[in-house]
């Protein structure tokens, strides 16, 4: 699918040609905004930051990530697609990669183990659609993981997701 185009207002000159990736508001007034912009790298991804429902955003610093777009390579950066945050100051960036900020979105910690293909948060808590690879349908034995909000101590709550399609994450309902 081809990134809907998004033109942020006057004085985010920085984020110009970029592609918007995705969305995350914890309210009506703030959000982020993940895109994708080429760069020497490939393409790599942007961070705005709103507290005035759009109206103004301020680019937050460029996380250590990339996209699958273009020419980067996946197993030497931590490749993402998709932003979520729970709160003002705890946000993930996902897909394939995790990545997960306590500062909001000033600084980005890589997560270690699985890739991610979905997130959801609800009730303090983070779910996570986890596989051993983004080779899905293949080997990649999905499974369903779930971690407090802020920590990195994921727990398996289902270890080998086979209906009604491996590969397929779809959305998590809590």
């Amino acid at each position: 699918t081809t990134p809907l185009a998004f033109t942020f207002p006057v004085g985010t000159a920085d984020l110009a040609y970029s592609s918007l990736l995705s969305t995350s508001w914890i309210s009506v007034t703030e959000g982020w905004a993940l895109a994708a912009q080429p760069c020497a790298a490939g393409t790599c991804t942007r961070l705005a930051h709103t507290t005035d429902g759009g109206q103004s955003w301020q680019v937050l610093p460029d996380p250590p990530t990339a996209t699958q777009e273009g020419r980067t390579d996946c197993t030497v950066n931590a490749c993402v697609s998709q932003v979520s945050f729970a709160s003002s100051t705890i946000g993930y960036l996902y897909g394939p990669a995790l990545l997960m900020t306590t500062d909001g979105g000033l600084t980005w910690h890589v997560q270690p183990g699985l890739q991610t293909g979905t997130l959801t948060i609800a009730d303090g808590q983070v779910y996570r659609g986890a596989s051993t690879s983004d080779g899905c349908p293949g080997p990649c034995q999905p499974s369903l993981q779930e971690a407090p909000v802020g920590s990195a101590d994921w727990r398996t709550i289902i270890g080998q997701i086979t209906e009604p399609d491996r590969g397929s994450f779809g959305q998590i309902a809590v």
